[in-house]
């Protein structure tokens, strides 16, 4: 028995763009885009949506993670880079977020 995602969820449409200024005649001329299904965007943004929400739940990111999640802007990675962990904000809470210790 295969175990992965099915072969629907692997099938693109590509299509070739040309690039302006260069010889339409030559393949190298073409830059390719591809199209997933919307169905295959679906599977995508529910995983990640469920990959992101466990790995909040179980703490899984170093506390040193800022980018990419939900609840941690710019102000907390300079609130940490500037005062350290012997700041007003040295106490984390899980998935990021500060408290004020």
């Amino acid at each position: 028995m295969a175990y992965g995602p099915k072969p629907i969820l692997k099938m693109l449409l590509v299509v070739p763009i040309h690039n302006i200024d260069k010889d339409p005649q030559l393949v190298l001329s073409y830059r390719p885009i591809s199209l997933p299904s919307v169905f295959t965007k679906i599977c995508e943004r529910l995983i990640e949506l469920r990959l992101d929400w466990w790995m909040e739940e179980n703490h899984t990111l170093p506390n040193q993670q800022f980018g990419f999640r939900k609840s941690v802007g710019c102000i907390d990675t300079l609130t940490y880079l500037i005062l350290g962990r012997h700041g007003p904000y040295n106490t984390r809470l899980g998935g990021g977020r500060l408290e004020k210790g």
